[in-house]
């Protein structure tokens, strides 16, 4: 509801101060230039974040996920099993699950991988990251962690969700996995 609040308030302040600067050439009475660029704006600010929260809301039911807690920041930590080097090509394979996605920073020692995600409709591009970490000789811990490029994104429409998502669901399909921490409201199927 934060991130909401702040995209409309963003919203119909930039949009009123645009209105009020091409219409002060129209009139002269500043007070009704403010008024009207204020009214203007907050009315844009609310149709702007409506139609935001309907496609919003719309992915989350069409992908069949509750809006509780749901970020721009997406991670989960699972458990693989195999060894480092083993878990680390799973990562990589998976990458190819996420659209427009190409290997970044790969540091096999640390255990970490990121994957830089291009631009798209919902988002300006995703940045995903991957920290492997050895607990046995035979088991790993990952934490996938994805999110916007650019940083200060209020609204992703899901898109880092979706990518968490497809990269758990192509591990499953690849190596027995189990979920340790599901910061994302991921179901297990």
């Amino acid at each position: 509801m934060k991130q909401k609040i702040i995209f409309f308030l963003v919203s119909s302040l930039v949009f009123s101060a645009l209105i009020i600067l091409g219409a002060l050439r129209l009139f002269n009475n500043y007070e009704t230039v403010i008024i009207l660029g204020m009214s203007i704006g907050f009315l844009f600010g609310l149709l702007i974040t409506l139609i935001m929260i309907y496609i919003h809301s719309s992915y989350l039911r069409k992908a069949g996920l509750n809006k509780t807690g749901l970020s721009v920041v997406n991670s989960i930590e699972i458990e693989a099993t195999g060894n480092k080097e083993e878990v680390i090509a799973l990562c990589i394979e998976t990458i190819r699950s996420v659209k427009k996605s190409e290997l970044g920073l790969v540091n096999k020692n640390k255990g970490l991988l990121t994957v830089n995600v291009g631009v798209n409709w919902r988002t300006w591009g995703d940045s995903i990251q991957f920290e492997v970490k050895a607990i046995t000789d035979h088991k790993c811990n990952v934490v996938i962690t994805s999110r916007p490029t650019l940083r200060t994104t209020l609204i992703d429409l899901g898109k880092n969700l979706d990518n968490v998502i497809k990269i758990t669901n192509d591990l499953k399909s690849k190596a027995q996995i189990k979920v340790l921490n599901n910061n994302c409201n991921i179901t297990e199927t």
